[in-house]
C-alpha cells in the first residue's frame, strides 16, 4: 500500500520540481546570469536534490541494519536468559516485522532481566537467614553453592526456603525445650538452694534466650544439668525420708510431745539444705538423749521388733530378745536391734502382697469356723427372716474363695522360693506358714470326723419301740400331712425324731359308726381333751372295723399349733403327754380348728377305716 502511495505522489513530486527548476532558470535570466553560469547553477541544484535523497536512503539503510541487527542481538539475550532461568525458548510469529520483532524481544529482555534481578535478591535474602539460622543452631548451611553467573531457579529457591523453614522449626523446638528445661532447673534450684558450679550450668541459667546460641552441645548440657538436680533431689528426698523415719522413731521411743513433733516436721518441709541440716541436727541431738536412755530406748525398741515379728509371723524370733538384762544394754545391742528391725521392715515390704493376702485368708478362715459353729447350734432354725439361706450363699462362697487364694499363696510362695536360697527368712517363714494351714485343715478335718461318729453313736444310743420300722428324714410340713393321711392305718409307738422344727398336722374327726346320722362339716368340730380324758399310755390300740364306737372331746390340731421349735422340743419331752404322735402336740391356747378339704376328700376315698389312739 505504500508502494502504491509512493507510485501517486512521485509525478507531482516531478510536476513540483520541473516548475521550481523552470522558475529558477527564468530568474537567473532575468538577472542576466550568463548561460554558462546558470547551467553551473542549474547543475549544483540537481546535484543537492539528489545528495539529499541519496543522504536520506542511506540513513534509512542504516536503520534497518540497526533493527535487524538488534533482532539477533535480542534473541540471542532472550535464550541465553532464558535458559539460565531454566525457562523453555521463547518464540515469535513468522509473520511480524522486524520492527515489531525488535520491539517484542526488547520487551522480553526486560522482563527477563527483572526476574533474574529478583531472583539473586531473593536468594540472597533466604542465604542471609539461613546463614543467620545456622549460626545459632550451630548446623550447616544448604549444599547447594551458586557458581559464578549462575542465575538461582525456583526449585533452588524453593529448595533454601524449605532449608530455612526447617530451621526456624528446629529454633523453635530448641527454644521451647531449653525454655522448658530452664523453667525445671531453676525451680529444683530454688527448692534445694542448689547454685550451678559450672560454665555451662552458668549458661544455661544465665544466658538471655534471644541471644543464646541454641546448638545441641548446649541442649544436652541443659539436660545432663537437669538430670543431676533431679538425682540430687531425689537423693535429698531419700535422705529426709529416712531422717524423718529415724526421727519418729526416735520421738515415739523417746515419749517426744506430739505438738514438738508437727510443728518441727511443719517448719522443716522442704529440701532446702536449712531444713536438711535442721533433720540431722534434731537426730543427732535424739541420739544423744537416746544414750541418756538407753535402757528405756532399748525397751520400746524390743517392743516393737516384736510387734513386727507377729505382723510378718515369725512370733519364734522373739525368743532372740530373751536373756539380755539392763546391765547388758550397749550400743552395739541397740544398733542389732536396729538393723534386725529394719530387716523385719524389709520382709514385710517386699512381700506385702503376699502378707495381704495371708491376712484375708485368716479372716475366711475364721469365718468358715464361725458357720461351721453356728452350724450346731439348734436355735438357728428360729430364724424366720432368710438367715439360713443367706448363711448358706456364704457358706458357698467361702468354700470356693478359700482354696482358691490358698493357691494363689502356694503360687507366690513357689515362685519367691526359686529365687532366694534356702536359709533365708522367706524360706523359714513359707515352710512354717504351710505346715500351720495343712494342721488347721487337719484339725478341721478331724472335728467333722469327730462329730460325724458322736452323731453316729448318738443316734445308737437310742433305743427304738418298733422293730423293723424304718427311720424316716425329718420331713416337712407338706410331706408330713401327706404322709399322716398315707399311713393312718400304721401303729407307731415312738415318737419320730426331728432334726428342723415341724409344724403339726391337723387331724380330722372319727367317722361315726353306721346306724348314727353323719355330722355336717360344720358339726365336725373336736374339742381338746382335758387331763383327766387323756389315756395315761402311748400305745395305740385298733378297734374292729365297723365297731359301734364314737370318739369324744379328740383336739384337733392345725399347722399353727406350735409357735416355736423350744415349745415344740418341750411338749415331746413332756410325761404327761396322750401320744406319742409328733403331730399331736397341743397348742399353749387350744382353739377350735376347721378340718382340711384334703382331710375330708380322704376321708370320702377310704370310706370306713380303723380307728387310731
Amino acid at each position: 500500500m505504500a508502494r502504491e502511495y509512493a507510485s501517486h505522489q512521485l509525478p507531482e513530486l516531478a510536476k513540483f520540481l520541473t516548475e521550481e527548476y523552470l522558475r529558477l532558470v527564468d530568474m537567473w535570466l532575468e538577472l542576466g546570469v550568463p548561460e554558462v553560469a546558470a547551467q553551473e547553477r542549474f547543475d549544483k541544484a540537481t546535484r543537492h536534490v539528489k545528495d539529499m535523497v541519496l543522504d536520506l536512503a542511506e540513513g534509512e539503510q542504516q536503520m534497518r541494519k540497526r533493527v535487524l541487527e538488534s533482532i539477533q542481538e535480542y534473541e540471542l539475550q532472550v535464550e541465553d536468559i532464558r535458559r539460565r532461568l531454566c525457562l523453555p525458548p521463547f518464540e515469535l510469529e513468522d509473520t511480524l516485522s522486524p520492527l515489531a520483532r525488535e520491539e517484542i524481544l526488547r520487551e522480553e529482555v526486560d522482563r527477563l532481566e527483572h526476574v533474574k534481578v529478583e531472583r539473586f535478591r531473593r536468594h540472597k535474602q533466604l542465604r542471609t537467614e539461613e546463614r543467620q539460622l545456622c549460626q545459632r543452631l550451630a548446623m550447616p548451611p544448604h549444599g547447594s553453592i551458586l557458581r559464578d553467573q549462575n542465575i538461582p531457579s525456583e526449585e533452588d529457591l524453593e529448595e533454601i526456603q524449605q532449608h530455612v523453614s526447617m530451621l526456624e522449626k528446629e529454633q523453635e523446638r530448641r527454644l521451647s525445650h531449653l525454655s522448658s528445661l530452664r523453667m525445671q532447673i531453676l525451680e529444683l534450684m530454688k527448692l534445694m538452694e542448689a547454685t550451678p558450679e559450672t560454665g555451662s550450668e552458668r549458661e544455661v541459667i544465665c544466658e538471655d534466650l534471644e541471644d543464646i546460641r541454641l546448638s545441641q552441645e548446649l541442649l544436652t548440657q541443659a539436660k545432663a544439668y537437669h538430670t543431676k538436680l533431679q538425682e540430687q533431689r531425689k537423693m535429698l528426698q531419700e535422705k529426709r525420708s529416712d531422717v524423718a523415719g529415724k526421727l519418729e522413731l526416735y520421738w515415739e521411743r523417746l515419749d517426744t510431745p506430739e505438738d514438738y513433733r508437727e510443728n518441727f516436721l511443719r517448719q522443716h518441709a522442704t529440701l532446702k539444705k536449712s531444713d536438711i541440716k535442721a533433720l540431722d541436727e534434731e537426730l543427732k541431738r535424739c541420739e544423744v538423749l537416746k544414750r541418756e536412755k538407753l535402757a528405756e530406748f532399748v525397751d520400746r525398741l524390743k517392743e516393737e521388733l516384736l510387734s513386727w515379728y507377729e505382723k510378718c509371723g515369725v512370733p519364734e524370733r522373739g525368743a532372740r530378745l530373751e536373756g539380755t538384762g539392763s546391765l547388758d544394754y550397749d550400743e552395739k545391742q541397740v544398733e542389732s536391734l536396729e538393723n534386725e528391725l529394719h530387716v523385719m521392715k524389709s520382709f514385710h515390704l517386699q512381700h506385702e502382697g503376699l502378707f495381704t493376702k495371708v491376712e484375708k485368708r485368716e479372716m475366711l478362715w475364721e469365718k468358715l469356723k464361725e458357720f461351721e459353729k453356728r452350724a450346731r447350734d439348734p436355735s438357728r432354725f428360729n430364724n424366720r427372716g432368710g438367715g439360713l439361706l443367706r448363711e448358706e450363699k456364704e457358706r458357698k462362697r467361702l468354700q470356693k474363695e478359700l482354696p482358691k487364694l490358698e493357691e494363689e499363696i502356694q503360687a507366690y510362695i513357689a515362685d519367691v522360693k526359686m529365687t532366694e536360697s534356702g536359709d533365708s527368712l522367706f524360706h523359714m517363714w513359707s515352710d512354717n506358714f504351710i505346715a500351720h494351714m495343712e494342721m488347721q485343715w487337719e484339725e478341721y478335718k478331724e472335728e467333722k470326723e469327730n462329730e460325724k461318729q458322736q452323731r453316729h453313736q448318738k443316734q445308737q444310743a437310742t433305743p427304738l419301740t418298733n422293730r423293723g420300722m424304718k427311720r424316716h428324714a425329718s420331713p416337712t410340713p407338706l410331706q408330713s400331712v401327706h404322709k399322716v393321711s398315707r399311713l393312718a392305718s400304721t401303729v407307731r409307738s415312738s415318737p419320730r425324731p426331728l432334726n428342723t422344727p415341724a409344724l403339726a398336722v391337723k387331724k380330722s374327726a372319727p367317722r361315726r359308726s353306721k346306724g348314727k346320722p353323719q355330722p355336717t362339716r360344720c358339726d365336725r368340730r373336736a374339742a381338746p381333751l382335758s387331763e383327766q380324758q387323756r389315756p395315761s399310755t402311748s400305745r395305740r390300740a385298733v378297734m374292729p372295723r365297723g365297731a359301734n364306737t364314737t370318739l369324744k372331746k379328740v383336739p384337733e390340731i392345725s399347722l399353727t399349733s406350735v409357735t416355736s421349735y423350744k415349745e415344740f422340743q418341750d411338749a415331746l419331752n413332756s410325761t404327761k403327754r396322750t401320744a406319742a404322735r409328733s403331730t399331736l402336740v397341743p397348742n399353749k391356747r387350744p382353739t377350735e380348728a376347721q378340718p382340711s378339704a384334703s382331710m375330708h376328700l380322704r376321708e370320702r376315698q377310704a370310706g370306713p377305716r380303723q380307728l387310731i389312739f
